[in-house]
C-alpha cells in the first residue's frame, strides 16, 4: 500500500484535469498529483526524454535501468525493462545490469560508457576529464547533458518511489502506461537514427 495517497482526479485544478485529458497515469505520477503542478512538470520532463533526446532509445533505456538497478527500484525496472527490449537491448545486457557485474563487451563502447557515467551520477562520484577511465569521453556536449540529466531524473524517480512506496501497476497495464508517458509518441529525427553499437 502506498504511503502517499492517490488524490481524487476530480478534485484537481481544472488546468491539471485538462492536461491529463483522461489518459491512464502511472502510479508514480498519480502520487505526485498531491502537488498537481509539480507533477505535471515532472511528467513533462519524462515525456521529453521519450520524444526529444538525441540519444538513441536503447542507450537511454540502459541509462535508466542502470539507475534503477543501482537504487534497487523495482518500479523503474519493471517499467523500463520492456521498453529496453523494445528499443533493442539484449537479454544479456539486461542480465548484466541486474547482476551489477562489470559491463564487458556486451555493450559496445558508447553504451558501456553511458552506463558507467549513469552509475557515477547515482554514486555522486566526480568524473575527471580525460584519460582512459573517463566515461564521458566520446560523447558530444548534448549527449553528455542528456545522459546526466536522464540519470538524475530517474534518480529522483527512484527516491520518490522509495519514500512514497508507490504501488507497481499490474503487468497488463504497463504497455498502456508507457504509451501514456510518451513512449509511443513520434520520435525526433535524432531518435530515429540507427544507433551505432
Amino acid at each position: 500500500m502506498p504511503r502517499i495517497r492517490y488524490p481524487d482526479p476530480s478534485r484537481l485544478p481544472d488546468d491539471v484535469i485538462a492536461a491529463i485529458d483522461g489518459r491512464p497515469l502511472p502510479n508514480v505520477t498519480r502520487a505526485m498529483l498531491n502537488s498537481p503542478h509539480l507533477a505535471l512538470a515532472v511528467a513533462q520532463q519524462g515525456i521529453t526524454q521519450f520524444t526529444a533526446l538525441a540519444l538513441p532509445a536503447d542507450l537511454r533505456e540502459l541509462v535508466i535501468l542502470a539507475v534503477g538497478h543501482r537504487n534497487a527500484c523495482a518500479y523503474v525496472i519493471a517499467h523500463h525493462e520492456p521498453l529496453a527490449r523494445a528499443a533493442g537491448c539484449t537479454d544479456l545486457q539486461l542480465e548484466i545490469l541486474r547482476s551489477g557485474e562489470a559491463l564487458g563487451e556486451a555493450f559496445g563502447d558508447s553504451r558501456r560508457q553511458a552506463v558507467e557515467l549513469a552509475r557515477r551520477v547515482v554514486d555522486r562520484e566526480t568524473v575527471r576529464t580525460g584519460g582512459p577511465a573517463d566515461p564521458a569521453a566520446g560523447f558530444d556536449d548534448r549527449e553528455l547533458v542528456e545522459i546526466v540529466i536522464t540519470a538524475g531524473y530517474y534518480q529522483m524517480i527512484c527516491g520518490f518511489c522509495a519514500v512514497a512506496e508507490v504501488d507497481l501497476e499490474p503487468a497488463a497495464d504497463s504497455g498502456a502506461l508507457a504509451e501514456s508517458a510518451g513512449a509511443s509518441a513520434p520520435r525526433t529525427r535524432a531518435a530515429r537514427a540507427q544507433p551505432s553499437k
